[in-house]
């Protein structure tokens, strides 16, 4: 029987051969990683046909270290960050913090809000490596302080356990495939390698393992094909294949052009890249892309009153284009609010709020205008 060793050079040796990677979709691989130093944090959006990366997101050292991360869009991002300050919402441990982080122009100012420490039932949940979306647009987490899988609602960072993982959780990361199948990497020395997670009982099986290979970030671009790790031993990005569990490319990472020192952090692609990229070819139809994917509804009225394109032009902002759905929305939630007076179901003042969330809510989560 081969050594421990043997396997991993061996493993090393297929990865110095592999080839490329293609490209993959209009979705984009994003890297978070926090060094050691000085505890500085980037992420960095990343060509996983190249292995070269540029920055997108410098957040400093307040929240650090940040340990995993969640991509909604090409644009707005999910972290779990530390509480650095003198309140320790951590606990003396490290990231609990769920911190929404939309990318700006400048790279240096990216607006980044603190959602709020992540609680569930039992408490503020700590040291969360693993972060991604599910198709329904919550994230799920998994905790290495916890060895336990959570749901997280996005908008509150409060978690709901899934259960306990039978594994001992470090490191490494978690991800979801379009199929909703979790799979997780864990550094387990003889144990480390892919795992499949059941989303129903939290139970992990192995896939394929490779001993003594340690990684940061687990993900796949738009959520399909190759899923690739980062490794910070050899700071490189590594392909594996979902079907066989083979490695089949490995590329170093690099910073325009430069090597990168990958310290630690994770690796996460959005299901789809913007609205633009949901595009259909039907005309009937709104494309939106949400932090589930691609969601597709019949063109209304409101479509034609207040395009996310824009009325001939470019909207000025976001903000513009939520104002013109909220005017161009008020007969209708007039006509709930009438509706509500008649069957009795509420004060108008309450009515007239449901509908406001019902029409101006989606057009305020939607990327039209930014």
């Amino acid at each position: 029987m081969p050594s421990l060793r043997t396997l991993g050079l061996a493993f090393l040796t297929l990865l110095a051969a592999a080839p490329g990677a293609a490209a993959g979709s209009d979705a984009s691989l994003f890297l978070v990683d926090t060094t050691f130093s000085d505890r500085r944090t980037t992420i960095n959006r990343l060509d996983p046909a190249t292995g070269d990366m540029r920055l997108v997101a410098d957040l400093g050292s307040s929240l650090s270290p940040v340990f995993g991360l969640a991509a909604a869009s090409n644009k707005v991002l999910y972290a779990t960050g530390t509480d650095t300050s003198m309140n320790d919402a951590c606990l003396g441990l490290r990231a609990c913090l769920l911190l929404r982080v939309e990318l700006t122009p400048d790279p240096f100012l990216p607006d980044i809000t603190i959602v709020g420490p992540v609680r569930s039932s039992g408490g503020v949940v700590t040291e969360i490596i693993g972060l991604a979306f599910r198709s329904d647009g919550m994230l799920l987490a998994t905790s290495q302080e916890t060895d336990s899988l959570y749901v997280i609602d996005p908008a509150t960072g409060w978690a709901t356990p899934v259960g306990e993982i039978d594994l001992d959780l470090h490191g490494g990361d978690t991800t979801i495939d379009d199929q909703g199948q979790i799979w997780l990497w864990s550094n387990l020395g003889a144990g480390s390698g892919l795992y499949q997670v059941d989303p129903v009982t939290a139970r992990a099986s192995a896939f394929q393992l490779f001993p003594g290979i340690s990684t940061a970030g687990l993900a796949a671009v738009g959520h399909k094909g190759i899923m690739y790790v980062s490794r910070p031993s050899g700071d490189q990005l590594i392909g594996i294949d979902p079907v066989t569990g083979f490695a089949v490319v490995s590329l170093a990472l690099t910073l325009d052009g430069l090597p990168f020192d990958h310290s630690r952090g994770d690796l996460d692609s959005p299901f789809c890249g913007d609205d633009a990229s949901c595009d259909d070819g039907n005309p009937a139809t709104s494309d939106l892309c949400t932090p589930g994917g691609c969601r597709y509804r019949p063109v209304t009225d409101m479509d034609i009153l207040c395009p996310c394109e824009g009325p001939g032009r470019p909207w000025a902002n976001h903000g513009e284009y939520v104002s013109c759905v909220a005017a161009a929305s008020q007969p209708g939630i007039n006509r709930m609010t009438w509706a509500g007076k008649v069957r009795g179901s509420g004060n108008d003042r309450a009515v007239r709020t449901r509908g406001r969330g019902q029409i101006v809510s989606p057009a305020a989560r939607s990327s039209c205008g930014t």
